[in-house]
């Protein structure tokens, strides 16, 4: 049993739960077998399904075999980047113009910079 390809399985299940994409899912959109997902648990993958399976979850190879994202985003950016991404074009420009306000207006965090 290796260590590291359970760690991977263990991410992928971790997206497929937060993400709402199962397993079964990505393994009909990506062509990865789901038997091969499950072998996961007791072997390495194949680094091509292995990049399938990252591009369709969003997030990078470092990822999935080192535990980090090549930029050094956290889960939780990562998941707020999928969720931006999913947004229709207008929604998009809607959440960058609500940021921006905020950092220019020093409201970040719910305490105003001005009036700190």
């Amino acid at each position: 049993m290796d260590i590291l390809s359970i760690a991977i399985w263990e991410k992928l299940s971790n997206l497929a739960k937060t993400q709402k994409k199962p397993l079964k899912m990505a393994s009909k959109i990506t062509g990865v077998s789901e038997g091969a997902i499950s072998g996961w648990k007791k072997s390495f993958p194949t680094v091509d399904n292995l990049a399938y399976l990252a591009e369709y979850y969003g997030v990078t190879l470092d990822y999935l075999v080192m535990g980090k994202d090549a930029a050094g985003f956290s889960q939780e950016e990562r998941d707020l980047i999928t969720k931006y991404r999913s947004l229709p074009k207008n929604d998009k420009k809607n959440v960058r113009a609500l940021v921006d306000s905020m950092i220019q207006s020093g409201d970040v965090g719910g305490k105003s910079a001005k009036a700190g």
